[in-house]
């Protein structure tokens, strides 16, 4: 009995070390902001080793059509390298493989036979589980960008709006009122009024852009506003405003949501750990019960 506790208090710390190591920390909003605006890394640059490490995982998975299309658009505006990423979720299938066959040796060394074909059925689900482990990390890092994009673009909005009913024209009031904000998303903002200065483009037009790369919608529909509104300032003025303030009701919107989703989870640890007690105290009252027949 003592072996088998010992066995399964060895897998239980096992399993949390890898769990652990599959969700690492979260970067800070520093380390954040220098991946997002770091320079591309020039071309001549010799590969490091867990680089040419990933390159045949990328090009395995590349075979595969994986990653898609949107989860490439998500990894790089995460800052995640395809190659490494790649990399991760070959191990993290190795390891998902074969957690359940070492599970099985400590069982077998302790005198507990489990069949083969149940050991194999959840080593095939362990590895799927953990090979998708990565892709949701990587889509929850770009949409908590995504969002932080969207309260930007209020604070941006509304800036704008201010200074175009104060006698500014469009474009010099989204280049002032992105130059007023720090962060990420504001870098992009900045970005976008540069590039629209150096190509002689319409700002919004850049906006558009923008929206692609990033996929907020939010930023296109922005540009319709003012491509529809054309040069007349005090529409385009009133537009800014109704679109900061309809943005502002949709995030609190869904913040409200969010709220209310995370309170419902936390009622789920509390329902197990009434079904635990409960079973604690029913089942010497059920085992008595069935050994007397």
């Amino acid at each position: 009995m003592i072996t088998v506790m010992l066995c399964g208090a060895g897998i239980g710390f096992s399993s949390m070390l890898v769990w652990s190591g599959l969700r690492p920390l979260a970067p800070s909003l520093a380390e954040a902001q220098r991946r997002i605006a770091a320079e591309p890394a020039d071309v001549s640059t010799p590969a490091t080793n867990g680089s040419r490490a990933g390159a045949p995982a990328a090009r395995w998975l590349g075979r595969l059509g994986l990653p898609s299309r949107a989860l490439s658009a998500d990894l790089t505006l995460a800052g995640i390298d395809v190659k490494a990423f790649a990399t991760r979720k070959v191990v993290n299938a190795v390891i998902g493989l074969l957690m359940p066959l070492a599970a099985q040796a400590a069982l077998a060394s302790a005198g507990m036979a489990v069949p083969a074909e149940v050991v194999l059925g959840v080593s095939v689900m362990f590895a799927g589980l953990f090979f998708l482990a990565p892709d949701s990390a990587a889509r929850r890092q770009a949409q908590d960008i995504r969002d932080q994009t969207r309260e930007a673009l209020d604070v941006l909005l509304s800036f704008a709006a201010t200074s175009m009913t104060a006698g500014d024209g469009v474009e010099s009031a989204l280049e002032g009122a992105a130059a007023i904000g720090d962060g990420v998303a504001f870098e992009y903002f900045r970005a976008a009024t540069a590039a629209a200065r150096t190509s002689r483009r319409p700002v919004w037009a850049c906006y558009g852009d923008l929206a692609e790369q990033l996929g907020v919608p939010e930023l296109s529909e922005l540009a319709a506003t003012v491509s529809l509104a054309g040069g007349q300032g005090a529409k385009i003025a009133e537009s800014l405003a109704a679109k900061s303030s309809s943005l502002r009701g949709r995030r609190n919107a869904e913040r409200a949501a969010a709220n209310i989703s995370a309170t419902e989870r936390t009622h789920m640890p509390v329902s197990v750990m009434m079904l635990g007690f409960l079973l604690v105290l029913v089942f010497p009252s059920l085992d008595r019960l069935l050994t007397g027949f």
